[in-house]
């Protein structure tokens, strides 16, 4: 079976139909492929019985981007396709660098380091959108506000450029003062100008070390190992540049806090990083090409009311809450021409925290769509809430129905879950 790891976007815009005027051209970076001629050929191999080589082909094909400068937005990464015959794959190099007072090394620190680090509910607001699509505002900016808010251990400076092909891991022992802890890693390539890249991340409950379906406190004060995989990656780190671990007890928004402040310790003589290591390779150039992008035409619209998406951050400094907000570009309004059909969606969603207060996040969503022609139009709009306290996460949801302005039905939920660890 083929794997692909890239941009496979292309052709859908013209399924999408009325919302394809909605997203532009590089909805994602990376390359636009001939994803539809993959499918086929991929259908016709395995339901149809025809020879199409894929069984001849490498198992995994993937993208492996070259570094960029941090920003909300990326219309293109560059970089080139790179394959593995099989996956895993033993062409991958698992290199440790060990933990030191701050620093990530080549050998074990024989010194014995107990570094601490307590929870910055601000960690994260330069994480991007979680399930990010291409918006304007989506991506993970320069890391260096929350690598301030994280203990980080860096590297010298690479000799040579490295690949990282796979899903890093952090081989750590910590502890914990509370019974109830979070853990979130990020890996970022830090320029000679200072500037921090997010490579890859990852995020765990640390009562569900063990197990997800049993988790089970932390003993505080006690020692326990723990085993974080990142979120798989291809990408290559120039020589001059830096790797860093930055390590955090939150990580808001993509973390809801747990209820109470939390001090987590690093021990860093047995604790590790663990990279996969891809050595570039001659056969890499010999790729079979990928098909140019193919698709149907897009229905023609014509933009009533745009629509841009944005990502701002608003702080009170009265009382320190802090607020992030994400404008989602769903489409605004617009008019299929071919049919004299008006449409319009829009999203937002508030992530909002008071620093040193875990209690106080709340997330705020509201959408509205609409559907109708001239003289005649249909709306819809809902808005949720969603807080906690220390044994409850509540949701509250109201859902109006408007037709030419005039509501005729609304409807209210509220749910509440136990936090069950969380």
């Amino acid at each position: 079976m083929l794997r692909l790891v890239g941009r496979l976007e292309s052709p859908s815009k013209g399924l999408l139909g009325p919302w394809s005027h909605a997203f532009p051209d590089e909805v994602e970076p990376g390359p636009a492929i001939g994803f539809l001629q993959e499918c086929l050929r991929w259908w016709d191999q395995w339901l149809k019985g025809q020879d199409t080589g894929i069984t001849e082909e490498p198992a995994l094909r993937v993208w492996m981007q070259d570094p960029v400068a941090p920003a909300a937005r990326h219309v293109e990464r560059p970089g080139r396709w790179v394959a593995e015959r099989s996956w895993p794959s033993p062409g991958i190099e698992q290199r440790t660098l060990w933990l030191g007072e701050g620093v990530l090394l080549d050998e074990p620190d024989l010194g014995e380091h107990r570094l601490e680090i307590s929870t910055d509910l601000l960690c994260g607001l330069d994480s991007g959108v979680w399930c990010a699509d291409g918006n304007e505002a989506d991506a993970a900016v320069d890391q260096r506000a929350d690598d301030g808010r994280s203990l980080t251990f860096t590297s010298a400076p690479l000799t040579e450029r490295v690949e990282l092909l796979g899903n890093a891991c952090v081989e750590i022992e910590l502890e914990s003062d509370r019974p109830v802890a979070q853990l979130a890693a990020r890996l970022c390539d830090v320029a000679p100008d200072g500037t921090s890249l997010l490579v890859t991340r990852g995020v765990l409950n640390l009562t569900h070390r063990d197990s997800h379906e049993h988790p089970t406190p932390l003993e505080p004060g006690a020692r326990t190992r723990v085993t974080l995989d990142l979120d798989g990656i291809a990408q290559g780190i120039p020589a001059g540049h830096r790797l860093r671990l930055a390590l955090s007890p939150a990580y808001w928004p993509w973390l809801w806090p747990v209820p109470e402040p939390v001090t987590l310790a690093v021990h860093t003589a047995v604790s590790a990083l663990v990279l996969p290591v891809r050595a570039p390779r001659a056969e890499d150039a010999e790729l079979r090409p990928f098909d140019e992008p193919e698709g149907a035409p897009p229905l023609t619209t014509e933009t009533l009311e745009p629509d841009e998406g944005q990502r701002t951050l608003r702080r009170d400094y009265a009382t320190g809450r802090t607020e992030l907000t994400f404008d989602w570009a769903t489409g605004g309004r617009y008019r299929i021409t071919n049919y004299g059909l008006i449409a319009g969606c829009w999203a937002s969603t508030t992530y909002s925290i008071v620093p040193g207060d875990p209690l106080s996040a709340e997330v705020r969503c509201t959408a509205a769509t609409e559907l109708g022609r001239d003289g005649w139009v249909t709306r819809a709009e809902v808005s949720a809430v969603m807080d906690a306290d220390a044994e409850r996460f509540r949701v509250r949801t109201e859902l109006e129905a408007f037709e030419n302005g005039e509501r005729v039905r609304r409807r209210e939920w509220t749910l509440e879950t136990p936090r069950d660890l969380g």
